[in-house]
């Protein structure tokens, strides 16, 4: 600091701190401790100002850095505020909207991509803010017919960032193998038994190994309620995990008891997981396996 500028020493600053604050607010006071400079006493505004230029320096050195990087993957990538509202994009994500980043940046997500809105597949994005965890998902794309996406949502910043990326037609065609697999190996074990169910709640399909299991014929179960399959006191508690699989809660496992029509009981572990339509949860997905006891 030149000589030019005040200087005191940190006993005459501990002495006389009213008069130096007062210097201070003109020019800045170089504080000394045994003859050497240890610390610089400023102002509010010079501080705030010096805080903003330096802020500005960070950023410019920063970001740059990071947005080539974000330029540099394949996957399209889009940075989301607390409010959804569009904040950063790659190369990537402006050619797959085909518009520039100017008419992207300050759009809400909804806006962008309207198969979203009013979805469960929405809340997701609040999930990811609310707890923190990253989720994964898949979206019809409105601005490509016929086209799936893959997109993998985390936190970012003070919001949330996600990677998307077409689903290509030989990963449709792999999932489409590995759920007929899946079939196929429940089908083998003989006495898993597996449903599916409406959003409402009620029972669309299911399998024999379960019917079996319920003692019953098809016509019986199909449209009635999937807590009719357990005993009356398993129902609260299955009615309510359906209720929160069906919000987008996650897949969620328990243990029931299947009531069969001859007055048998079967103990058994019955998982439940959502199923996607197009654009939500259109029901979900149940798997019972019979235990010992």
């Amino acid at each position: 600091m030149p000589e030019s500028h005040l200087t005191t020493t940190s006993a005459s600053l501990s002495r006389r701190f009213g008069l130096w604050q007062e210097k201070a607010m003109s020019q800045p006071v170089m504080v000394t401790h045994h003859g050497r400079p240890r610390a610089v006493l400023v102002s509010i505004e010079q501080f705030e100002r010096f805080e903003a230029e330096h802020g500005e320096v960070e950023a410019a050195q920063t970001e740059p850095a990071e947005s080539g990087i974000l330029d540099m993957i394949s996957q399209a990538f889009i940075a989301l505020d607390r409010d959804l509202v569009i904040r950063r994009v790659n190369h990537a994500a402006v050619a797959h909207v085909d518009q520039p980043p100017s008419a992207i940046i300050g759009r809400t997500l909804e806006a962008l991509y309207p198969a979203l809105r009013d979805t469960t597949r929405m809340r997701m994005f609040a999930r990811v803010l609310r707890t923190g965890e990253r989720v994964s998902f898949e979206v019809p794309s409105h601005l490509h017919p016929h086209q799936m996406l893959r997109v993998d949502a985390f936190p970012y910043g003070d919001g949330v960032g996600f990677l998307f990326q077409p689903i290509t037609d030989t990963e449709l065609r792999q999932q489409v193998a590995e759920n007929e697999a899946l079939k196929a190996l429940c089908a083998a074990h003989g006495a898993t038994g597996t449903a599916r169910v409406s959003l409402r709640g009620t029972i669309i399909r299911i399998d024999e190994p379960l019917l079996a299991m319920a003692g019953m014929e098809d016509a019986r179960l199909r449209s009635h309620p999937l807590s009719e399959l357990v005993v009356p006191e398993d129902r609260p508690a299955l009615d309510e995990a359906l209720e929160s699989v069906l919000d987008g809660q996650g897949a969620i496992a328990l243990s029931v008891r299947i009531g069969s029509s001859d007055g048998s009981i079967t103990p058994a572990t019955m998982a439940l997981a959502e199923t996607q339509g197009m654009f939500a949860i259109d029901g979900a997905t149940i798997l019972v396996t019979p235990r010992a006891g």
